[in-house]
Formats: structure tokens, sequence, C-alpha cells
């Protein structure tokens, strides 16, 4: 959409030097970018980003592919890079090793995923020392009035070892 107003701009501001030819990247008149200027733009780029040297066309690849780590969908891959039949998908998009192991990790965990971890030891049980001393503490708070007597209330239950 920016782009198109971007160019809509440029048609504008060139007026009648403006050449239609439909071009969805065209140069400032609508006459076709030149070949040569593009790719000595594309080699500058990929040296300002200091990335290995490639052909353009290269890019197509690397986009297509980028597309599949991304999960796109076959279909929707082929449609953004216009293409009608798979076997073109075929040839463009290049599986990665991560998205080979990151399948087979899913399909291990969908196959395993019923089996049960290993059984975690049972944690320590207080012994039954502990476990009076604790039920009693439950069945006989120290109880306080303000100033700082045991309240009249009737005694509490005791714990008998």
């Amino acid at each position: 959409m920016e782009h198109k107003a971007a160019q809509d701009a440029e048609r504008e501001f060139a007026g009648t030097l403006w050449q239609e030819g439909g071009w969805v990247f065209a140069q400032p008149t609508g006459r076709p970018i030149d070949p040569r200027v593009d790719h000595d733009e594309w080699k500058s780029l990929l040296a300002e980003a200091q990335v290995r040297d490639a052909r353009l066309h290269d890019a197509r690849h690397t986009a297509a592919t980028m597309l599949l780590v991304l999960k796109v969908p076959l279909p929707a891959i082929m449609e953004i890079m216009g293409w009608g039949d798979a076997a073109v998908a075929k040839r463009y998009v290049h599986v990665p090793t991560e998205v080979v192991s990151g399948i087979t990790n899913q399909v291990g965990d969908f196959l395993w995923s019923d089996v049960p971890d290993k059984p975690t030891p049972p944690e320590p049980q207080p012994d039954a020392e502990a476990i009076l001393a604790q039920v009693q503490r439950l069945l006989d708070p120290s109880k306080r009035s303000a100033g700082g007597e045991s309240a009249e209330e009737p005694p509490a239950l005791r714990a008998v070892t």
C-alpha cells in the first residue's frame, strides 16, 4: 500500500515525463528499472550488509525458505512467490536442518506424550513425634487477652502420646 502511494506521488511529480508501463517497480519516470543499475545496487547492498556475495535470484530461494521457517503453509508460500506449480516450490524452498529437527521433536512428543515420566520418589514423611507436635499446636493455641493474661476459656484439648 505504501509502495503504491509512493509511486503515485512519483507519477504526479513526473507529470508528462511519466511513461505508464504498469511496472510495480519503476524509475521515477515510470520506465522499467535498468537491470544493470539494479544489479549494482544489489551488490552494494550485500557488501554494506557484510553478507556473502550472491545473485539477486538467490534472494528468492532465501525468501521462500524463510517463509517455510516461519511456518507459512505451502499454498500461501506459492501465492506470495507467484508460483502455480508445487514443483517450482520444490526447487526454491530448502528445508533447513532446524526445521527437520523441530518436526522430529513434534512427532516424538505426539507419539510418546502419554508415557508417564519417571516416578518421583515420595517425599519423606514426618515422624510420629513431629505429627503429634503439629496436632498439639493446632488443638491448643495460646490465647492471651489484651492485658497479657490468659483469656478465660475452657481448657484446650491435648494430644496424648
